[in-house]
């Protein structure tokens, strides 16, 4: 193995991680919300806050940096439509996460005490992660996309 398929392999590694950690997250919480257990959906608020900060955050880090060495290494185009469209989406994703979504988790955190897992207010603010969590899948769908087809190439 090449160093620049070891690179491509972390790349993709990386890009499953945030893709299906996505995918797995959206189910069980349909499920969890669906149940309406203030204890399970309190402790989903608090799970996936962890799992955000803990495993997909350093996994959308990790690709980035392996994406870009991969694209020093393969001597590819930083120009290229591909490059551009998934550079784009890494960066509206991570941002809007840490502007829209890292304030979410931490309003779940502080209603689990005071209100006693109130599941309505939890599950509310949990709704609008999961919307987020939404689009943002289909973004990263299309940056898939874009890395996988290569338009332009």
């Amino acid at each position: 193995m090449s160093l620049y398929e070891a690179i491509v392999l972390v790349h993709i590694l990386m890009a499953t991680v945030w893709i299906g950690g996505g995918i797995v997250t959206q189910h069980f919480a349909a499920l969890i919300l669906r149940e309406g257990d203030p204890v399970r959906i309190g402790g989903f608020g608090r799970d996936i806050a962890w799992i955000a900060t803990r495993i997909t955050l350093p996994a959308a880090l990790v690709l980035l940096g392996s994406g870009i060495w991969a694209a020093v290494e393969g001597d590819w185009d930083f120009g290229a439509a591909w490059i551009s469209i998934s550079f784009t989406v890494w960066i509206v994703a991570v941002v809007a996460g840490l502007v829209l979504v890292r304030p979410e988790y931490a309003r779940i955190e502080s209603l689990l005490p005071s209100l006693g897992m109130n599941a309505d207010a939890i599950a509310e603010r949990l709704r609008r992660i999961l919307l987020f969590s939404r689009i943002e899948l289909v973004l990263l769908l299309i940056a898939l996309w874009a890395m996988v087809v290569k338009p332009g190439v």
